[in-house]
């Protein structure tokens, strides 16, 4: 099935940049992303739903990987601290 700008949700339609059945690829993202950065700071202040990662996202990762390092070394489950 071939992308139909016209199928798309007002969202995905955003950052749609090529004609139907047109592929877009990884790089694209990238391309979305600044927009939205780029569009956010035009505006001066970010969106109330970024779509990009925001420094929450990244700290909550953080502690993801925290936890997953500390039930590596303990061998145990172990809970998301959260905050």
């Amino acid at each position: 099935m071939l992308r139909d700008p016209s199928l798309l949700s007002p969202d995905a339609a955003a950052v749609a940049a090529l004609p139907g059945g047109h592929g877009e690829g990884f790089e694209n993202s990238f391309k979305a992303m600044y927009q939205a950065v780029y569009a956010d700071i035009a505006a001066g202040k970010p969106s109330p739903d970024p779509a990009y990662a925001t420094f929450e996202d990244g700290h909550e990762e953080a502690l993801i990987v925290e936890a997953v390092a500390e039930s590596a070394r303990t061998g145990q489950w172990t809970a998301v601290k959260r905050g």
